[in-house]
């Protein structure tokens, strides 16, 4: 596997959570397909870690032979603006933005995600205990699977640029923040695993909690608004007919 591979999984992943989430949330059964499939993904992968092994080793032994003192020192400040703490200090800030703007909603449910995704990764790191590569070149403490920076990189970018979709009114603009996420979610799982610090799978198995997370919050912010539509609409008719401009002698 090569840079370019790594970077396509990383679009892909993306894609999944960003482009193909409204053609599969017509049926409320449809709305949850995606979810279901991310989560099953994630709980094959920690359910059959052995089967990743080899794969794993090869893909270890690939990332060392390109290491370079530059890409290092770019990696190290990478995995340090994507760590799992650094993204759940920003999503406050974020959510503090989003309430600013009246975007309550919006603002609860990104700490919520984010909130239970660093529960969930702590939770399958305790249960599953994977030991990380020995050769990594940051010291990391902890177990290895899954990667919270590819989890909470998905969640927290994922979710923002969701958010960000419906007052985007230029179609570029959507393009761009679209590209924005899938490059950054693929540099953050590159980078985890050029330095050694995490396995391909851990990586893989970050992708689909975080995606789960984070198509399972759209839908409830989908959920929620359509609810405060339909309570603003069922008002104005109340208040409509309260009138006593709306009736005619």
């Amino acid at each position: 596997m090569d840079g370019s591979e790594t970077r396509t999984a990383g679009r892909t992943i993306g894609n999944h959570g960003l482009s193909m989430f409204k053609r599969m949330s017509n049926t409320p059964r449809q709305s949850l397909l995606l979810p279901a499939l991310f989560l099953s993904g994630f709980l094959i992968i920690a359910a059959s870690r052995s089967s990743f092994a080899q794969v794993d080793s090869h893909v270890n032994s690939w990332s060392t032979s390109i290491q370079t003192s530059l890409l290092t020192m770019t990696a190290e400040a990478v995995s340090l603006a994507f760590d799992a703490k650094t993204l759940l200090a920003l999503s406050l800030l974020a959510a503090a933005y989003l309430i600013y703007k009246s975007l309550l909603t919006e603002a609860i449910l990104l700490l919520s995600a984010m909130g239970a995704n660093a529960l969930c990764v702590e939770t399958a790191k305790m249960l599953i205990q994977s030991p990380r590569p020995l050769n990594g070149l940051i010291q990391e403490t902890g177990y290895s699977f899954p990667s919270g920076h590819a989890s909470a990189t998905i969640v927290y970018l994922g979710l923002l640029v969701y958010f960000a979709h419906p007052h985007l009114n230029n179609p570029k603009a959507k393009t761009v923040s679209n590209a924005a996420f899938t490059t950054a979610a693929a540099l953050v799982g590159f980078n985890r695993i050029y330095l050694n610090a995490h396995w391909l799978s851990d990586v893989i198995g970050g992708y689909m909690l975080g995606a789960f997370w984070t198509t399972l919050t759209m839908l409830t912010t989908r959920h929620l608004k359509a609810r405060e539509k339909n309570h603003r609409r069922a008002q104005d008719s109340r208040n409509c007919r309260a009138s006593p401009y709306s009736h005619h002698d």
